[in-house]
């Protein structure tokens, strides 16, 4: 087997390091493009990542820029008969695996249910959040499940006083509670 290799940290370093504390809307838009376009292709083939998280996102320095690789497809999930205009729950999830990035999880996945592309949406929702605030989606949600995955009051920029304008009716859809509230891919998003 041959991989390509990718000369970088991942986007959880260099948040971990705070490199940056607050990224402006324009900036993010730019910077997670890529990832964006790279779940939009999948979802579009039916693949929900169901790990999307700040530590499978590679930042590398090229001659061209700076640019971001989609990594970690191990407990991807594939529905070939996926429409992105709706939520297939009648389609069980391929897998019995319980997996997710402790502080990016979906309420799904906390809750052991079906996950899918709305799971990578609600993911990119909370990354977005965090590069916009600078804080964690979900810092105490290990210790204090009311205010993890499953709170009724969702991690948006406004609900720590950021104000992204447009952007906040946007996030709050992805990263809501119900997966039939949320755009049902990245491409939608």
């Amino acid at each position: 087997m041959a991989l390509e290799w990718i000369d970088g940290r991942t986007l959880g370093e260099i948040l971990r390091t705070q490199e940056r504390r607050e990224w402006s809307p324009r900036e993010v838009l730019d910077l997670l493009r890529p990832v964006i376009q790279a779940l939009a292709e999948a979802h579009a083939h039916g693949i929900s990542h169901r790990d999307v998280a700040p530590n499978n996102i590679i930042v590398h320095e090229t001659v061209h820029g700076t640019r971001l690789r989609l990594i970690d497809f191990g407990i991807a999930s594939i529905r070939p008969s996926f429409a992105e205009d709706a939520l297939p729950f009648d389609s069980p999830t391929q897998s019995a695996l319980v997996a997710h990035s402790p502080r990016y999880p979906a309420p799904e996945q906390v809750l052991e249910q079906r996950t899918g592309t709305w799971t990578d949406v609600h993911a990119l929702g909370l990354i977005i959040y965090h590069l916009l605030t600078g804080y964690l989606p979900y810092p105490n949600s290990a210790r204090d499940p009311e205010h993890g995955a499953c709170a009724l009051r969702r991690p948006t920029p406004g609900l720590v006083g950021v104000d992204v304008g447009a952007w906040e009716p946007v996030l709050a859809r992805a990263v809501a509670i119900n997966p039939g509230d949320r755009f049902s891919s990245a491409r939608l998003l």
